[in-house]
């Protein structure tokens, strides 16, 4: 037989396993209704294990038996959903009472940002807001305050860096004061050595910066056999080696850095990754979007159960819904049980009523963190 008869058979079988597929969801659809009207359990671990051996019991070959339990596993859980849609009142969808604004083009709104003049966060808020009135915090932790309390209308923060990951803090910050991304950008970043107009690379002896900076420079700085010392910002360390006005320091910082603070470039791209960016997030206390919505975020914590994970990674690939960003956190109170970071993109053809309408079945809790357009930029 040539490969064309061979996918002809393929075809034949796969109408016979769909037209048997469909009898077997109509009968699972009747479970289900008398499961309701008689106030029975949907969760039924030993008939799903009845199932499961009696459909493998006759087949010999290792592979075959594997990959049939493994269809199983599947039709199963697809029949639970089924199942658990019926009699069940509809899921609001988070992405309802986001309001599409242009916040962004008014002119002259009071921004939070983390740092002194010459951050990167400060040239981020530049990018995104016509005119800001910008006011700088020691902490992000204030940046979070400020907004809160109505002092400034919008807050940008860093919340991910290709090269040094997750800026863990703010997203623990979102939860705790319960403010909503409304947009989000990538800034590339190109790290400079700045030091005062007298010096050059080799006078250095001690480099400052923010710690994620250092790390994204660390190859260079290592190789220099450069003291690498912390601060809280990028721009904040310019301006302590301007203050000292001494050669054998230097900062790692922008060009606006070099420019604010009078301070030379002694080297330039210094990062180990030419192609290095940060994520930087506007935070508001209103659900908005400055756009339409392209990015959906989340954190979640699962049932403590075997499959959960599997379970919910499965329907979001049911929904044809693509995970931009996965990542776990420990609960602090509750040992050995995980949160979950989710960055979700969101496109029209996506049913994400639907999607909202499931995905409670797996989960214990949901904290939404915004729905909003991301957008890719220069620096």
């Amino acid at each position: 037989m040539d490969l064309k008869q061979l996918r002809k058979i393929i075809d034949a079988t796969d109408e016979k396993l769909v037209k048997a597929y469909l009898e077997r969801i109509e009968t699972v659809k009747s479970v289900g209704e008398y499961k309701l009207k008689h106030g029975i359990n949907l969760e039924h671990a030993d008939r799903e294990k009845e199932v499961i051996e009696k459909v493998t019991s006759c087949i010999t070959d290792a592979d075959a038996k594997t990959a049939v339990a493994l269809l199983y596993k599947h039709i199963i859980w697809q029949s639970k959903l089924l199942q658990s849609r019926q009699g069940r009142d509809k899921k609001t969808c988070p992405l309802d009472d986001v309001a599409i604004t242009s916040a962004n083009k008014t002119e002259g709104l009071s921004i939070a940002c983390q740092g002194v003049s010459g951050a990167y966060s400060e040239i981020a808020a530049r990018k995104i807001f016509r005119n800001p009135s910008i006011t700088f915090s020691d902490r992000f932790k204030e940046v979070f305050e400020k907004v809160k309390s109505g002092q400034a209308e919008f807050g940008v923060l860093p919340i991910e860096n290709s090269t040094a990951g997750s800026v863990n803090e703010v997203y623990d910050l979102l939860t705790e004061y319960g403010l909503y991304v409304c947009y989000s950008e990538k800034l590339s970043l190109h790290h400079l050595l700045l030091g005062t107009k007298d010096a050059s690379p080799d006078d250095v002896k001690t480099v400052y910066s923010h710690p994620q900076a250092l790390y994204q420079c660390h190859k260079y700085l290592d190789a220099k056999g450069y003291e690498q010392v912390k601060t809280l910002n990028t721009a904040m360390a310019a301006e302590f080696v301007m203050q000292r006005n001494d050669k054998s320091l230097a900062a790692i910082g922008s060009e606006r850095c070099a420019q604010l603070y009078s301070l030379k470039v002694l080297d330039d791209d210094i990062q180990q990754v030419k192609n290095n960016y940060t994520r930087f997030i506007v935070v508001s206390d209103k659900k908005q979007s400055f756009s339409a919505v392209n990015r959906l975020s989340l954190i979640v914590s699962l049932e403590h159960t075997e499959g959960s994970l599997s379970k919910l990674l499965s329907l979001l690939a049911a929904y044809d819904v693509n995970i931009e960003k996965l990542e776990s956190r420990p609960i602090p109170e509750r040992p050995f049980e995980f949160m979950f970071y989710f960055d979700l993109e969101v496109r029209p053809e996506n049913d994400m009523h639907g999607l909202f309408n499931d995905i409670g079945l797996y989960l214990k809790d949901m904290i939404f963190l915004g729905a909003y357009h991301e957008n890719n930029i220069n620096g």
